[in-house]
């Protein structure tokens, strides 16, 4: 198997011989900054060329790539509706648990407001005749004045 060390451009033009890619001492020259044509073995599947040139050559897509590319771009757009649609699902998922919270804390300042005013009215009729009506009512409406509100 050839190996190459990197040290040198022709080091690695004399492995891509060896291994049966390139069949051609013509490649680029740093000197006289140009291009030589690199000719492609043609029973090598992984071989490569381009034309005789004084610069790099630009190449055209062809129908294949560009049919990948559009194949790419639909792709792109069908995942961005997909997002589309999970944040639309997502949205109403937070609106559901949103209102769920609500209606929980609600019903649990509910409790706690009737608990507050079940103690009190238990502790008024322990006291019995000692209270006057008027003063179990002061108690009873100071009491729900400092309700738990339950809401956000």
């Amino acid at each position: 198997m050839a190996t190459y060390n990197g040290n040198s451009q022709s080091g690695l033009i004399n492995l891509l011989k060896t291994m049966g890619i390139v069949n051609s001492d013509q490649y680029y020259n740093p000197s006289t900054d140009s291009y030589g044509a690199v000719t492609s073995n043609t029973e090598n599947p992984y071989s490569m060329s381009t034309s005789s040139q004084n610069s790099p050559s630009v190449t055209t897509p062809s129908y294949a790539s560009l049919g990948m590319q559009g194949l790419q771009t639909l792709s792109n757009l069908g995942s961005a509706y997909t997002a589309y649609k999970n944040l639309g699902l997502a949205e109403d998922e937070f609106d559901f648990n949103k209102g769920l919270a609500e209606t929980n804390l609600a019903n649990q300042a509910s409790l706690i407001n009737e608990d507050r005013l079940n103690s009190a009215n238990v502790g008024l009729s322990l006291a019995g005749s000692t209270l006057s009506d008027s003063q179990k009512d002061a108690v009873r409406n100071k009491i729900k004045s400092n309700n738990v509100s339950g809401t956000i």
